[in-house]
């Protein structure tokens, strides 16, 4: 395995994946330029998504990942009913009940640890759900 590959046998932490798509596609087309504001990839990341707060409320990391690559790492504050915070990038509203995070940068010990990776072995082939759940391997 390369240096730069993490696979789900690789967390120290337990995590969630969110994969980027449509919404980050979006706002690169907007400029014109693969790079994101901080401000803007915190955004689509963080909201909204369907999956239960009981499921996620464990989990207090989240990779944000486009095309494979780890784009940022956060760590969740708490987790809230969708459309309910602050969203200077938000979409229309989903006609089904999503939630969404507020949360920060991670710190540069746990940044540097999933930051700029390529993930391994996280979602199969033709997966089309953008919300996973990993807990750490046991080493």
């Amino acid at each position: 395995m390369s240096m730069n590959e993490l696979t789900p046998q690789d967390l120290e932490h337990d995590v969630i994946v969110i994969r980027l798509t449509d919404r980050y596609e979006a706002k690169v087309n907007e400029h014109g330029s693969r790079t994101l504001t901080a401000q803007e990839l915190y955004d689509i990341t963080r909201s909204c998504w369907h999956i239960t707060k009981e499921k996620v409320a464990p989990f207090k990391i989240v990779l944000s990942v486009y095309e494979g690559e780890v784009k940022e790492v956060y760590t969740v504050c708490d987790w809230y009913d969708h459309f309910t915070t602050f969203n200077e990038n938000r979409g229309k509203p989903p006609r089904k009940p999503r939630i969404e995070f507020i949360g920060d940068i991670a710190n540069a010990d746990i940044r540097s640890r999933y930051l700029g990776k390529r993930l391994k072995g996280f979602f199969t082939q033709g997966d089309q759900y953008p919300v996973r759940t990993f807990t750490k391997s046991i080493k």
